[in-house]
């Protein structure tokens, strides 16, 4: 798994099709000023998509950049559409190699300007390359109840939900980071942190 892992992060950009036409691509997410510029924007944009919040700055970003970049069990690939316009960014981490266990992080539409169905399509291309490229025999995800269209999309790639936990938002320092409760009240600000879990790929259908 680690071997796709790199082979990834110094191949050929990962295509995005709908039928025969080429709708963006995958590309590693290198450590880059201008990346790193696009990653502090995103994640200060779309704090849902994150088990942690923080005000990210592009040197905080970029840090965060170059531990996905030197890390062999994981990759980010920046996501963009046909004419290579930057909308995104969506990782994957090897877990468990020895178990086949992946899972998927930091997915983030950045950009209102990708055509609807199009992370649909993201989330399909990287699940089928950590099934068939990586040799993951099981692909994990999860997600906040209050952001609920990344599990709607990954339903429709064959993801089931398996569990959910009831977590808060503790801060320490400067960041805050959704940790679970494990008894107690709970507050109105709580919130359910979805488990998903997908051992088999649906077909992709684009409709």
């Amino acid at each position: 798994m680690l071997n796709a892992i790199r082979q990834a992060k110094a191949d050929q950009p990962i295509l995005l099709t709908r039928g025969d036409a080429v709708i963006g691509s995958l590309t590693p997410m290198l450590p880059t000023e201008r990346n790193a510029q696009l990653a502090a924007r995103w994640r200060n944009e779309n704090r849902e998509a994150y088990s942690s919040w923080v005000t990210a700055t592009p040197e905080s970003a970029l840090a965060w950049l170059r531990g996905f970049h030197e890390r062999e069990d994981r990759i980010l690939f920046l996501v963009q559409d046909e004419y290579a316009n930057p909308v995104g960014h969506f990782g994957a981490v090897i877990l468990d190699a020895d178990e086949g266990l992946a899972e998927i992080v930091s997915a983030v539409r950045g950009s209102p300007d990708a055509p609807p169905g199009f992370f649909y399509v993201v989330y399909h291309t990287v699940t089928q390359w950590l099934f068939r490229h990586a040799g993951a025999r099981t692909v994990v995800a999860c997600a906040l109840d209050s952001n609920p269209k990344p599990t709607r999309v990954m339903a429709r790639c064959g993801y089931r939900v398996v569990g959910a936990d009831h977590v808060r938002l503790v801060q320490s320092g400067d960041t805050a980071t959704w940790t679970k409760i494990s008894n107690g009240r709970l507050d109105h600000k709580d919130r359910l942190m979805i488990q998903l879990e997908c051992t088999q790929l649906l077909p992709r259908n684009d409709e």
